[in-house]
């Protein structure tokens, strides 16, 4: 059985990714590959670069310790030997060092098969994508690097895409925390992309010592009678690990997708599982589950009545409890097929080796996710063009990222921002100039009427200084006789 998967697990990653000596010409050939488990595979246009085979800061070829950054090293791929620390380490310390890519090759001659390179939790620091050989293809790579040839490489990353409609798979758990902030930002991705993709969750389910192929759980962390397991137990308040709670919600989340898209409203799984991650994380109640399907407005009995027919969820490992969930057995089934870790995405059938981790805003160019399910497209929806803005929006004339050209004059004949205030700078010109023109001309109004009040007080100080030089110049003698005048009028009358 073990090798059967193997085979399988080998069949799917070799349709999926392609390494390939293309120089020197006596070297050409593909070369058998298994993609890592993290980092950012290279969709779309194929990466070439020349393969190097350097020692870190304490002479090794191990890749546990950071590299000295070195031309040779900037946009190279870089050859690692394995062991002695985690891939997560060794490919991180080859990015950070300029490397664009990264192969680890298996120094255990006993190993036929390239190693799995699993993540270590620590895979989201990693951005560029990396892949393991096996010890003979690796060693004889290695020789060659050593006698000083130069060896060029090309990476590639491809999914089938049989038509435009592009299916992909998410598996995951109730209480998976490598998933948990995938579920919380992709949903904006689906409703970008809509009808033109279809997706399903899975929910992984592992073999307890009571199932039909025995694993090695047991106890709390599983259910009837150590059939059904998970390690994605949820630690209740005294500590202790509990499968149930865990299990129990699967089904339910299993049950509310299948309902939801019988009714063309799959759309609100992603509400349901994004409010339950914030709401009841911390209680993993099934009455809590309830209240956030009554504020989705999701009727709540198709759910429990989902739960209920499909057979026992019983929180004991006596094997008297041993009986089959259909749901539960079904996710066991189909995991252990595909030979699943989690996290785990497919998408057209293929596996995608990566972080599911998506930076917000999620974009093409940092979202490995993002990218393989673009590429599955026999043609690609204009949002899935690289335009350095957040997916689904473009960028306007202007620049901007989801702008409306404001920098220029709409098709209505409106005018842009820039011409606005253009405008209002000219009128603001023409107001102050105007503002100028009429406080000079207010002060000469002014100043010529206070010039001519000042003119008449002029003119009347003239004249009166006029009338007294005259009458300082008048002869005594008139004086004399308008007296005597006086003097024979006033006789006359007498």
């Amino acid at each position: 059985m073990r090798l059967v998967l193997l085979l399988i697990f080998l069949s799917v990653t070799q349709a999926y990714e392609n390494v390939s000596i293309i120089s020197p010409a006596n070297l050409t050939h593909q070369l058998r590959t298994s993609p890592a488990l993290f980092g950012v595979p290279s969709f779309g246009d194929p990466l070439t670069a020349s393969l190097r085979y350097v020692t870190t800061s304490k002479g090794l070829h191990n890749g546990c310790d950071p590299y000295t950054k070195s031309p040779s090293i900037l946009g190279s791929v870089l050859l690692i030997d394995r062991f002695d620390c985690d891939f997560v380490d060794k490919v991180y310390n080859a990015e950070k060092a300029g490397a664009i890519a990264a192969i680890v090759y298996d120094t255990d001659e006993t190993d036929y098969y390239p190693p799995i390179m699993k993540d270590n939790g620590n895979g989201d620091s990693v951005h560029i994508p990396s892949v393991s050989l096996a010890y003979a293809d690796g060693k004889d790579i290695r020789d060659q690097l050593i006698a000083g040839l130069n060896i060029v490489v090309r990476m590639q990353w491809r999914i089938p895409h049989p038509n435009n409609l592009v299916t992909w798979d998410l598996w995951t758990t109730s209480n998976n925390d490598a998933t948990r902030a995938f579920k919380n930002d992709f949903d904006s991705v689906v409703d970008v992309l809509g009808v033109s993709q279809q997706f399903q969750p899975w929910y992984f389910v592992e073999p307890g010592t009571g199932a039909d192929e025995p694993g090695i759980l047991s106890g709390s962390m599983c259910i009837n009678g150590n059939r059904y397991c998970t390690s994605d137990a949820f630690s209740d308040a005294t500590g202790s690990l509990q499968g149930y709670p865990v299990l129990v919600e699967n089904v339910r989340q299993i049950c509310l997708f299948r309902y939801l898209s019988q009714q063309n409203q799959a759309r609100l799984w992603w509400n349901y599982v994004q409010e339950y991650q914030e709401s009841c994380s911390l209680t993993f109640a099934v009455d809590c589950s309830r209240r956030v399907l009554t504020k989705l407005g999701i009727a709540t009995a198709p759910i429990d009545s989902c739960v209920s027919s499909s057979g026992g969820l019983i929180n004991s490992a006596d094997s008297s409890s041993n009986v089959v969930n259909t749901i539960l057995e079904d996710m066991l089934k189909n995991g252990t097929v595909l030979g699943i870790v989690l996290p785990a995405l497919f998408v057209n059938g293929e596996p995608y080796r990566g972080s599911p981790y998506c930076p917000t805003p999620i974009d093409l160019g940092t979202c490995g996710v993002l990218q393989s399910i673009c590429s599955a497209y026999m043609t690609a929806p204009a949002a899935c063009v690289n335009t350095g803005c957040p997916f689904g929006q473009l960028k306007d004339d202007c620049g901007q990222c989801g702008g409306s050209n404001a920098c220029k004059t709409s098709s209505s004949g409106g005018a842009s921002a820039v011409q606005v205030v253009i405008v209002l700078l000219v009128v603001a010109v023409v107001l102050l100039g105007l503002g100028v023109w009429w406080t000079r001309r207010h002060r000469q109004q002014m100043r010529s009427e206070l010039d001519s009040i000042i003119a008449s007080y002029m003119q009347m100080d003239e004249a009166a200084g006029t009338q007294a030089a005259q009458n300082k110049r008048v002869p005594l003698s008139s004086t004399s006789t308008n007296d005597a005048d006086d003097e024979s009028d006033h006789t006359a009358l007498l």
